[in-house]
């Protein structure tokens, strides 16, 4: 007998059918060839789907089974392993959430404190070169100050070799001169 495993387990609050499948797929990987709770609960469901109350629905589909051997204890039982494997599933799925959170957000809550960490260190190297321009534009300032001083300085020397020059020379032109017509 095939199970449709969907059918049987459908139900108005299964909202995610990519989720139902992988749950479907865990039971479907479980299943047994033997009368067990799974063609239990096709039995019930078909009876039920035949109008019969479900007291008689189980009732019933479980005289059917324990004609081939079946017992509650074993009934039991296999419901059990099947909620195991989805219990198993559980499990997988919250290591799967776990990790998906740790990359996902934990990670990125990383990322962005070294982000932040990044732009505080970058703010500083920026107020340290702000500080180096000033220093330098107030050295730039105080070079022209001195450069300026200093064409001053020069300029002054020059005319004052000048005056000084131009005194002496022409002491010497008019020594020349007078020599040359006194003599």
């Amino acid at each position: 007998m095939t199970v449709d495993l969907k059918k049987l387990f459908a139900s108005d609050d299964i909202t995610n059918a990519k989720m139902q499948s992988a749950l479907i797929s865990a039971i479907r990987k479980n299943a047994s060839e033997d009368f067990d709770y799974l063609k239990f609960k096709v039995s019930v469901k078909k009876m039920l789907d035949m109008g019969m109350d479900k007291e008689t629905a189980l009732k019933s589909a479980f005289a059917t089974a324990s004609v081939m051997g079946v017992t509650k204890n074993k009934l039991v039982n296999s419901a059990k392993m099947y909620r195991g494997a989805l219990d198993k599933e559980r499990e997988q799925f919250a290591i799967a959430l776990k990790n998906k959170i740790a990359k996902n957000v934990d990670g990125k809550k990383v990322e962005a404190e070294r982000l932040k960490k990044e732009i505080v260190s970058h703010k500083e190297k920026i107020a340290k070169l702000l500080k180096e321009i000033e220093l330098f534009e107030s050295k730039i300032g105080q070079v022209d100050d001195v450069v300026a001083a200093a064409q001053e300085k020069i300029e002054s020397t020059r005319n004052d070799f000048k005056s000084t020059f131009d005194a002496i020379y022409s002491q010497i032109e008019e020594d020349l001169i007078n020599i040359g017509s006194s003599l």
